[in-house]
């Protein structure tokens, strides 16, 4: 008889002409693999010390019966202790990795949207400055003013007013599109300001000044645009605005 220190054990299954068949597989502490037939032997674990009596052969070593003389008294492995993680962790992994691409994915394209309808607004701006307004291109370039004006107005939204002392504090955020900003409690009311031409350009397209008009009325371009005096250039549209037909109605005072 010999004294067994189970160190593995697999078991494996199937059938053939006698019917089922169940091979369990032990591989002691000492590296030495013993097998059996024996169909109570599933109740053999790791950490097991049996006693079988060896049959060699060219087959390996086989024995029948078996005797357990200590049970292991090492708990049996869970999924949960076990080195791999349950199914439902690689799941959870996939599913995240899924909705960060899916979320780089939409960032992306709301990107490449922006850029796109940027360079059309540059385009169409370019367009209408070099050939003039005409029926195909007026509404087209009516749509690119709009566009420009919701963008902005989210901007404007967004900007804090400055603290400085005496500093303008810009557009009030509460103003309605071609009302002057309120004057500040204890100051006079004086001209409108604007915190830069972008600001302007906006605030005279409520009023029907488009921007080709504003560049005529105060004898700019696109390129000397960025320079102009906000003030200066304001009190000429004002003056434009003036002498139109039914000043008063055009002029939201």
């Amino acid at each position: 008889m010999q004294k067994v220190k189970v160190a593995k054990v697999s078991i494996k299954t199937g059938t053939n002409k006698n019917g089922e068949w169940i091979n369990t597989r032990i591989t002691s502490d000492t590296n030495v693999v013993f097998s059996t037939f024996h169909k109570s032997a599933q109740e053999i674990v790791v950490g097991d010390l049996i006693e079988i009596e060896p049959q060699v052969s060219d087959k390996g070593n086989n024995f029948d019966e078996y005797t357990i003389l200590e049970k292991s008294t090492a708990p049996a492995p869970t999924p949960a202790s076990s080195d791999s993680p349950p199914n439902g962790a690689y799941k959870r992994d996939t599913e995240a990795i899924h909705l960060e691409y899916g979320l780089k994915a939409h960032l992306q394209a709301i990107e490449r949207a922006s850029i796109e309808a940027q360079t059309a607004y540059n385009g169409i701006i370019s367009l209408a400055n070099t050939r003039g307004l005409d029926d195909k291109l007026t509404p087209i370039y009516e749509e690119a003013i709009a566009w420009a004006r919701v963008k902005m107005s989210a901007t404007l939204a967004n900007q804090a007013p400055v603290a400085a002392t005496g500093a303008k504090s810009g557009i009030d955020k509460t103003s309605a599109p071609g009302e002057a900003p309120p004057a500040e409690e204890g100051s006079t009311p004086g001209p409108k300001s604007f915190p830069h031409v972008g600001a302007l350009l906006a605030w005279c397209l409520t009023n029907g000044v488009d921007r080709p008009a504003f560049l005529n009325i105060n004898g700019a371009t696109e390129e000397t645009l960025p320079k102009i005096n906000v003030e200066d250039a304001y009190q000429q549209i004002l003056e434009f605005i003036k002498n139109r037909p039914n000043p008063a109605a055009d002029i939201p005072f």
